[in-house]
C-alpha cells in the first residue's frame, strides 16, 4: 500500500492538495481536499496499461470553474429542493436558489461542499487497506441551512479493489442533510460516449417527477418502462425505440443483505464495477448536459443518496439530523478487470 501527498495549488491563503492512494494490486485513487473530490481512479490493466475510469480535470483552476460537479462531494443536500427551502418545526428556511426561475435549490447551493476546502485530518494504514479522513464545518446559515454542521468523510482503498466512502455528520441545530459523491464513470477509460456500458440497478420502483425533476411524491414500477434495469442491459438499448437521449432518475433501491445497488460493466474490456450502499436511493444520470472538456454522455453518474426534495416530502425517508444524533452513510465501489 502506498500514499502520496502533493501540492495541487492555492486558493487565497489556503493550500490545496492531491492525496494519492495505491493498493497492492496497483489500483490508484487520487483525491483533492477541494470539494473532497475524486480526481482519478486508475485500474492497472494488462492490455491497456493504467486506465482512469472517472472523468477528471488536470488543474485546480478547472475544478474551481467546474459546473458539472465532477467527482465532488455534494451537500449539504444532494439533489433538488422545491420552493428553494423547507420548514423545520414550523420555521421556514430559505435556501439559495440556483434555479431562480423555477425556485429550486440544487446540490447545496451557489457554493456547496463541492467548492469548499476540507481539512486533512488523518491518514491511516492497515495491512489490507488505507484511508484518508477529511473534515469541513458548515456554519449556521451557510447557503440558508440551519445549524453548525460538522462533517467527516473517509476515503478508503482496500486490497480487494474496493473504494469505500464513509460519511459522518453532527449538528447543533435540526437541519437536513443528504450527501453523495458525483463521479462520472466510464469503464472504457477512453474519451468516448459511455452509453454502451451495461447497467444493472437493484430497484423495482422509481420516483415520478415533474418537468423540473421535482418528485411528485409517487413511486412507479419499472415494469414495462424505459427505467427497468433489473437485468443487465446496455444503457442506450432503449434510446432509438423510445426516442430518449438520457436518464436523470432516482431509483428506490431494493435492500438485500449485502446492500448491492448497481453493477456497471464495459462489455468490450469486461471491466466491472459493483456499487453497494446504505442509502435508500440511487440517482442515475447519463451526463447528457456535460460540456467544456467533456463530450455529452462521456461519463455516467450513479449517486447513492436520499430522495430529492425529501424536506418537502413527508412520506419519504427523513433527512432530518437533530442535535445529539450522528448521521452515517457508506458507499462501496468494487472493481474487477
Amino acid at each position: 500500500m502506498k500514499f502520496y501527498k502533493e501540492q495541487f495549488g492555492r486558493l487565497g491563503d489556503q493550500d490545496v492538495f492531491l492525496l494519492k492512494l495505491e493498493n497492492d494490486k496497483g489500483l490508484k485513487l487520487a483525491i483533492t481536499n477541494f470539494g473532497a473530490t475524486v480526481t482519478s481512479l486508475a485500474l492497472p490493466t494488462e492490455k491497456d496499461g493504467l486506465i482512469n475510469v472517472v472523468l477528471g480535470y488536470d488543474t485546480l483552476q478547472q475544478y474551481v470553474a467546474d459546473e458539472f460537479y465532477l467527482g465532488c462531494l455534494v451537500g449539504r443536500f444532494a439533489g433538488r429542493i422545491s420552493r428553494g427551502g423547507f420548514h423545520i418545526n414550523k420555521e421556514f428556511y430559505q435556501l439559495f436558489q440556483n434555479d431562480r426561475i423555477n425556485k429550486i435549490h440544487l446540490h447545496g447551493g451557489e457554493h456547496g461542499f463541492n467548492k469548499k476546502i476540507f481539512s486533512i485530518v488523518s491518514f491511516q494504514k492497515e495491512s489490507a487497506s488505507q484511508s484518508v479522513t477529511l473534515y469541513y464545518r458548515s456554519i449556521d446559515g451557510e447557503e440558508g441551512y440551519p445549524g453548525n454542521l460538522d462533517l467527516w468523510v473517509i476515503y478508503s482503498l482496500t486490497n480487494e479493489n474496493q473504494f469505500i466512502i464513509d460519511y459522518k455528520a453532527k449538528t447543533d441545530k435540526a437541519t437536513h442533510i443528504n450527501l453523495t459523491n458525483h463521479s462520472y464513470f466510464n469503464l472504457t477509460g477512453k474519451p468516448q460516449e459511455a452509453l454502451k456500458q451495461e447497467l444493472l440497478i437493484q430497484s423495482d420502483t422509481f420516483l415520478l417527477t415533474d418537468s423540473n425533476y421535482i418528485p411528485t411524491g409517487k413511486k412507479q414500477s419499472v415494469e414495462n418502462s424505459i427505467n427497468d434495469f433489473r437485468k443487465q442491459v446496455p444503457i442506450d438499448h432503449r434510446f432509438a425505440r423510445q426516442a430518449i437521449t438520457g436518464y436523470n432518475e432516482c431509483y428506490v433501491l431494493n435492500k438485500d443483505a449485502d446492500d448491492l445497488a448497481a453493477v456497471l460493466v464495459d462489455p468490450f474490456s469486461e471491466r466491472k464495477m459493483t456499487l453497494a450502499t446504505t442509502a435508500p436511493g440511487l440517482v442515475f444520470y447519463t451526463g447528457d448536459h456535460l460540456g467544456g472538456k467533456f463530450a455529452k454522455c462521456q461519463g455516467v453518474c450513479l449517486e447513492p443518496e436520499f430522495f430529492p426534495d425529501t424536506p418537502n416530502q413527508p412520506a419519504f425517508p427523513t433527512t432530518i439530523l437533530n442535535p445529539g444524533q450522528e448521521w452515517l452513510s457508506e458507499t462501496t465501489y468494487q472493481f474487477f478487470w
